[in-house]
């Protein structure tokens, strides 16, 4: 169950909206000794009250596949979602970026090999592949793309308590979306090439800690919509796209401190990450976030807090319209009623304000979620 008083995040006029929302998950599972394979499915209906134009059906899925060889570590991770951008319990770039409901389908593909070169050494290849495609995006401000990385991760465990790593990464993103369809600015293409030293350190048995940074370069083709004359395209104005090449440096970092007490639990992290957007680039995002869970009862009750902020910034020049701030405050109260059965209670505040806006967006929303867990099923030979 779901209320909520703007569930656009926008500072339009806006009613508040209640709904209710039905899911199922199906997790399947196999392996053997050397090998493990994974699979899943959710289907989540949302229905809102009077607001059919809301009304949505997500579907997820994922398959993963691990092998273990004598000193190599080979994984497949791949994913499939159909999915309304308005979900609740979703923070990424696209938040607050269009005043309509729509779906946005996800693909995505990840391989590693990871080779224990010695005890203490390993080395680590990662490959990304990520499509993403929005219905009637163009209508609403949100592009399609396509981004491709892959990463090499060198690390060494120097003691029982403390590992280094660098990484050298270089991903891909260009817009999908046929570029006569585009009558904004926008980015068509950007290569981002980062590079990260990092090190891991655990304080106690209960308090860990990890630090992270780097460089960041990233070039891009922005395509500016410019003015080129008049009466020539069936309209008062004639625009046509013109490409510029730019360049543009940066850093990327990443930190955290996680303490697991027996009935407490609490997490500090902070990031400078970059991830791709529909809203026609990619986009950097600094966040920080402090999470904390404490058990109140033993095995029954126990309650969450969330506060994290968000800083997005598009690195495309031409798409800077997106620029704004992101903060969320979430506490919420998890009951375990019988051994199959939890209810769970949260409230979240949401605050978001654009760089070039004078008015900030709130709202406020409530969701109450029954969980039932069919007991697993094994068998073995």
């Amino acid at each position: 169950l779901e209320y909520n008083d703007n569930i656009f995040l926008t500072t339009a006029a806006h009613k508040a909206v209640t709904g209710a929302n039905r899911g199922v998950n199906l997790n399947l599972a196999a392996r053997q000794e050397i090998w493990e394979l994974r699979g899943g499915a959710r289907l989540l209906s949302r229905r809102y009250g009077g607001r059919e134009d809301l009304d949505t059906d997500d579907a997820t899925g994922d398959l993963n596949y691990s092998l273990k060889t004598d000193r190599s570590f080979w994984q497949l991770k791949t994913s499939y979602a159909s999915q309304s951008i308005l979900s609740f319990d979703t923070v990424d770039a696209d938040i607050g970026v269009t005043q309509r409901q729509t779906k946005r389908a996800t693909t995505s593909a990840s391989p590693t090999w990871t080779w224990m070169a010695t005890e203490t050494t390993q080395l680590r290849l990662d490959y990304q592949f990520a499509d993403a495609q929005y219905e009637d995006g163009v209508s609403i401000g949100l592009l399609d793309y396509r981004q491709q990385a892959t990463s090499l991760t060198l690390s060494e465990q120097i003691t029982a308590r403390t590992n280094i790593y660098a990484v050298l990464s270089y991903s891909n993103f260009r817009v999908t979306t046929p570029e006569a369809d585009i009558f904004t600015s926008y980015t068509a293409k950007s290569k981002t090439t980062i590079g990260h030293i990092g090190i891991t350190y655990d304080f106690t048995e209960t308090l860990k800690g990890s630090l992270a940074g780097g460089p960041r370069t990233t070039e891009s083709d922005d395509v500016t919509q410019t003015l080129v004359g008049f009466f020539f395209c069936g309209s008062f104005f004639c625009y046509a796209p013109v490409t510029q090449t730019n360049t543009g440096h940066g850093s990327t970092f990443a930190g955290s401190l996680e303490s697991r007490l027996e009935l407490t639990s609490t997490t500090l992290r902070f990031s400078r990450t970059i991830s791709p957007s529909g809203s026609g680039s990619e986009v950097q995002a600094d966040n920080l976030s402090l999470g904390i869970q404490r058990q109140i009862t033993p095995e029954r009750l126990s309650a969450q807090l969330t506060v994290e902020g968000y800083a997005i910034k598009a690195l495309g020049l031409t798409t800077s319209s997106v620029d704004r701030n992101y903060y969320r405050i979430e506490p919420g109260l998890r009951w375990r009623w019988t051994e199959d059965l939890t209810v769970e209670a949260t409230y979240r505040y949401a605050r978001q304000r654009y760089d070039n806006a004078t008015d900030t967006a709130t709202a406020n929303s409530v969701n109450l979620v029954f969980t039932y867990i069919v007991p697993k099923i094994a068998v073995s030979r």
